[in-house]
């Protein structure tokens, strides 16, 4: 759906089919919360991404890496030496720190696990990349992205189609909260949730089916 219908099926829910308590302003800006929560919370809008991997550097800057990113689902590292590709477990600061306490000065070496942190705008790599693992393009990622802003009344959001039912519970919702109706919002906030959870479910279905092969008749 365009935005300006989504705006107008908002305004429906909310009683009123004229801005007097809901600008249409305030209603867009809803608009790219509810995108925001979406992508965080299904996991959606995912992309693959490869990054160069330097020598002698154990930390890069996140974004230097991966424009746009919420979350990181996997991470892999090309091995010139065997032409294969390895996947990567994600750690975190804390494992680091007690099972490597010397990490940050750690020899180069195979790398066995990535740590990142968005805020921190940082993305390890331990131990550092030997040369076998050095490269243009030798870092895959696969992560979730921000979503594009809706550009105009006649653009969608940057979401699945089916999700987008899901932003007008979202704005509904808010909309009812600002006003002090939290009764009636929980009901939305309620279908809001229910969608992403059926939308999760049905997403996370697919990812783990075993694909069936059938002999020809």
């Amino acid at each position: 759906m365009i935005r300006s219908i989504l705006r107008d099926t908002v305004r429906k829910k909310l009683g009123e089919t004229t801005a007097v308590f809901w600008t249409d302003a305030l209603l867009n800006q809803w608009m790219e919360d509810a995108q925001l929560d979406i992508v965080w919370r299904v996991r959606c809008n995912k992309q693959r991404s490869t990054a160069t991997s330097v020598a002698s550097t154990v930390r890069y800057t996140l974004t230097d890496l991966v424009t746009g990113i919420l979350r990181i689902f996997k991470v892999r590292i090309y091995n010139s030496s065997t032409a294969k590709w390895s996947r990567l477990p994600q750690r975190t600061y804390e494992w680091l720190d007690n099972n490597y306490p010397q990490w940050e000065s750690a020899d180069a070496g195979v790398p066995i696990c990535y740590v990142y942190d968005v805020n921190l705008d940082e993305f390890i790599l331990y131990p550092k990349a030997d040369s076998d693992h050095v490269g243009t393009n030798y870092i895959e990622i696969y992560n979730s992205a921000k979503p594009t802003a809706i550009s105009s009344d006649a653009a969608s959001p940057d979401l699945p189609a089916v999700l987008h039912t899901a932003v007008i519970d979202y704005v509904v919702a808010t909309g009812l909260e600002s006003r002090g109706y939290q009764d009636i919002a929980n009901v939305n906030w309620q279908m809001y949730h229910s969608k992403l959870k059926s939308y999760w479910s049905e997403i996370t279905w697919e990812e783990d089916q075993e694909v069936q092969m059938h002999a020809e008749r």
